[in-house]
């Protein structure tokens, strides 16, 4: 989950047809490698670039492997039980 993959596309954002479309076909075998973390998915909803604890982290993480934070779509995968106490956002 820490690896970062290359080449996320940024044709689409969130509200496009083709964005929402992938997000909800995104496989939940995959999103359940991600519970309880931040994710960058793809503009365009049809991959994840990579997964982290921390948005802050998530973002710099983003930032040193070349890609721009500004051309992702970032979500929180939340497990069942989980209280959100927004210090994941540092």
């Amino acid at each position: 989950m820490s690896q970062l993959h290359s080449g996320l596309p940024s044709q689409t954002s969130p509200g496009d047809a083709s964005y929402d479309d992938k997000r909800a076909e995104f496989p939940a075998a995959e999103l359940e490698k991600y519970i309880g973390r931040w994710v960058a998915f793809s503009a365009d909803g049809g991959r994840i670039g990579d997964g982290c604890r921390r948005l802050g982290e998530l973002k710099r993480r983003l930032q040193k492997a070349g890609h721009d934070p500004h051309q992702v779509v970032f979500s929180r995968i939340p497990s069942a039980d989980e209280i959100q106490s927004g210090s994941e956002l540092s």
